[in-house]
């Protein structure tokens, strides 16, 4: 009875706009119901669609496949065409490098071919010259001939060596010796052969050196008196003085000194006439 009265005071007649006010409600606050709880594998994990049938599974199977053969195509084209780019690239710096020092041959097959040596031009043969024999036993003798010029010196230096001897003319101790630029103060017997003059020089660097001053070697003989020098020249290179007397230089000359006036007019005398040597005298007091 009481609902009955509740409907009908909502049914009465209200202007046009007006909701009508509902009584106040009496009791418990009623609790908004809320959704099931659901467990944590479903909470997390995205919703699983419907399985696919066997025939859309095949046609999905058949359109990867086809995709995956194209891309596979696609990248071995690119591979074979970047091959190919660096073997040209290649063939081309090693024929640009290689015609720098290796001139390409005109008949060649394979020109363009940067693997393949060119052929080196031969070389043409060359025939032995025919050696005239007289023409080279005159060249042979031209370059002996020095040589047994010294040779034939040697020999007859030696000859004259064996050959010496006799008996001497004289003997004077002198002093002050002088072969070019080496001199030598020590005191030496000389002896006067009639060939030749013997006496000892005592050098500085080989010792004491046996003179042995031919006759005919000598040049340009002179005594000078007042100071008791007889100096010469020789007209060959000698032995133990090659670096020291040039016999070519009119200034490279041998001098000895004597010790006493009598010993120099003896020799004077015995060179003029048993030596016959032109001798000139000079310093006459």
């Amino acid at each position: 009875m009481a609902d009955q009265r509740r409907r009908n005071s909502f049914s009465g007649n209200l202007p046009a706009g007006t909701l009508p006010t509902l009584p106040a409600r009496t009791g418990p606050t009623p609790v908004p119901s809320l959704p099931p709880k659901q467990p944590n594998a479903e909470r997390f994990l995205p919703a699983l669609g419907p399985a696919p049938s066997p025939t859309q599974a095949q046609a999905s199977s058949s359109g990867i496949t086809a995709a995956t053969s194209g891309s596979l195509a696609s990248t071995n084209d690119m591979l074979q065409a970047m091959k190919q780019r660096a073997l040209d690239r290649s063939r081309e710096t090693y024929k640009q490098g290689r015609s720098k020092s290796v001139p390409k041959s005109a008949g060649s097959s394979r020109a363009d071919s940067g693997r393949i040596r060119q052929g080196r031009p031969q070389l043409p043969v060359r025939r032995p010259e025919r050696v005239d024999a007289e023409e080279l036993n005159r060249n042979l003798a031209a370059k002996l001939q020095p040589l047994e010029q010294v040779t034939n010196s040697i020999l007859a230096a030696v000859e004259e060596r064996k050959g010496g001897g006799g008996t001497p003319l004289a003997k004077a101790t002198c002093k002050d010796f002088i072969v070019g630029r080496a001199n030598c103060a020590a005191s030496s017997v000389v002896t006067l052969y009639p060939d030749r003059l013997e006496y000892k020089f005592s050098h500085n660097t080989q010792g004491r050196i046996d003179m042995v001053m031919y006759m005919k070697d000598i040049l340009a003989p002179e005594l000078d008196r007042k100071f008791l020098v007889l100096k010469f020249r020789v007209g060959k290179p000698l032995r133990h003085f090659i670096d020291s007397y040039d016999c070519t230089d009119p200034q490279h000359i041998l001098s000895l000194t004597f010790h006493d006036k009598a010993d120099a007019s003896q020799f004077q005398e015995l060179l003029t006439s048993s030596c016959k040597l032109a001798l000139k005298v000079s310093g006459e007091q």
